[in-house]
């Protein structure tokens, strides 16, 4: 699997794939008034020519698109802090996800890994739990304007989970 530094030419099919990620995993979640004009502001705002100035963008290619991505801070004061990792509706199950966490985990130069992760995400949350992260206590949270209850989830060993997704572990 190819995974590379995402390009200027690449946000814009980051953002549609982040806005349709967004929009089928968290209905329900967030208003649907927050999922349709708001979620798009948001999106053409952060995924901007300086996203790849704030932090780290790696992708998959796939076509004409993209599988997945995730973008981090590598020298945030936590420890590197996912920002995103996303992957395509039709690419999930295939270790797209496994294979970019990996790549987080290998830059992380030992530094343990932090995202948060909303708390009606079980499906997600699952998969988390399945690579070995550790959950933090519920918290409130904002998005698109609208409450959520989020959770952080650390690696404290990127090592490790490294080793462990590569042979396997987890789905």
């Amino acid at each position: 699997m190819i995974i590379r530094p995402a390009t200027l030419a690449d946000l814009p099919a980051i953002a549609a794939m982040h806005i349709e990620n967004w929009q089928w995993d968290y209905a329900g979640v967030l208003p649907r008034a927050g999922l349709a004009e708001r979620l798009a502001t948001y999106m053409s705002r952060k995924w901007q020519p300086d996203a790849l100035a704030r932090g780290k963008v790696l992708m998959v290619p796939r076509d004409a698109g993209v599988a997945g991505f995730v973008a981090f801070d590598p020298d945030h004061a936590d420890g590197v802090f996912i920002d995103n990792l996303h992957v395509g509706r039709t690419e999930r199950g295939k270790g797209v996800g496994k294979a970019l966490m990996v790549a987080v985990a290998k830059a992380a130069s030992g530094r343990r890994i932090v995202l948060e992760v909303l708390a009606d995400n079980t499906a997600t949350r699952a998969i988390y739990a399945a690579w070995g992260g550790m959950e933090g206590p519920a918290f409130e949270d904002e998005i698109l304007g609208a409450p959520v209850v989020s959770h952080l989830v650390t690696w404290a060993d990127p090592v490790a989970l490294a080793r462990g997704l590569s042979s396997g572990a987890g789905s």
